[in-house]
């Protein structure tokens, strides 16, 4: 994490521009300050699952991660929450306000109700092939998005600096 990433993320709490972990967990923004948000805001997520699940409870998660399942699975699996109540409590140890909650959609003029479709699941696959079952590293599943890229950064850097997460 950038010695910047807390403030920056602390000023877009106060706004009330904190993207939401679904957000964070697609593509990233081509905007370049939504990016350095969308950036800062993954680190300090991360240290929030660290500091407030613990380091095996992280671990737990890459190894979920791992085996390719949904975030909300993974999160479920590893921390007992789904990615909506990971962000309403992290949002909740900045001060910011939880997310809305999704209440069902307005109906259109002329009094037609819209059906929402479901969203299909979005699983976290391998960046390279998983190493064979001994030795493992729950590296393997970081991919394209940037919560992996950030769990990438702060374990290289807890490495460097002697931490061990196992």
């Amino acid at each position: 994490m950038g010695y910047n990433d807390r403030g920056v993320v602390a000023a877009a709490a106060k706004g009330g521009q904190l993207m939401t972990l679904q957000t964070l967990s697609s593509s990233f923004p081509a905007d370049p300050d939504q990016t350095t948000l969308a950036y800062a805001q993954s680190g300090v997520v991360v240290d929030f699952i660290i500091k407030h699940y613990g380091k095996d409870a992280m671990a737990k998660l890459l190894d979920v991660f791992s085996q390719g399942s949904t975030y909300d699975d993974a999160l479920k699996q590893a921390l007992g929450v789904d990615m909506r109540g990971l962000d309403n409590t992290w949002r909740q140890s900045l001060g910011a306000p939880p997310l809305q909650s999704s209440a069902a959609p307005a109906t259109p003029p002329g009094g037609a109700q819209a059906t929402p479709a479901p969203a299909a699941p979005t699983a976290v696959t391998a960046a390279t092939p998983a190493p064979a079952a001994t030795g493992q590293s729950p590296l393997c599943c970081l991919g394209g998005s940037l919560p992996g890229v950030a769990v990438l950064v702060l374990f290289g850097l807890l490495r460097t600096r002697g931490v061990r997460i196992e």
